[in-house]
């Protein structure tokens, strides 16, 4: 069975973002060419089903993403797919039927160190699914 986080990365990749495949389940890879996009479930509800039919019951998952660029720009025009791709977005993915995807917070961690510049941008998002 397909889990919602595969569903979702795969959802993620279909996008065609400036990220391109370079979408990444809780830790990106060392040295990442930019821009990536990594992502994590920071809540939810385990998997379950109905114990008289056996049928899987409605399930909720929320997920933080968070885009990582060189650039605002590269940042900005991401986080806006992103936004347009997944919130509202209802069908069927890898297996998974998602009922609901909602945006429910966006924020700026981007990081400076010296000449070293990051353009993060979180946000997060609660789905239900089955």
């Amino acid at each position: 069975m397909t889990t919602i986080e595969e569903a979702f990365k795969a959802k993620i990749e279909a996008l065609a973002t400036a990220a391109e495949t370079r979408v990444f389940r809780e830790v990106i890879e060392q040295e990442p060419v930019m821009p990536a996009i990594s992502f994590v479930r920071t809540g939810g509800t385990p998997y379950r089903r109905n114990v008289e039919t056996g049928i899987p019951v409605l399930r909720r998952a929320a997920l933080r993403v968070e885009v990582i660029a060189d650039s605002t720009a590269s940042a900005e025009s991401i986080t806006e797919a992103l936004r347009l791709g997944l919130d509202g977005w209802r069908g069927t993915q890898s297996g998974v039927d998602v009922l609901r995807c909602a945006l429910v917070f966006q924020g700026d961690a981007s990081h400076v160190d010296g000449d070293l510049v990051l353009k993060i941008v979180q946000q997060d998002y609660e789905l239900t699914y089955r």
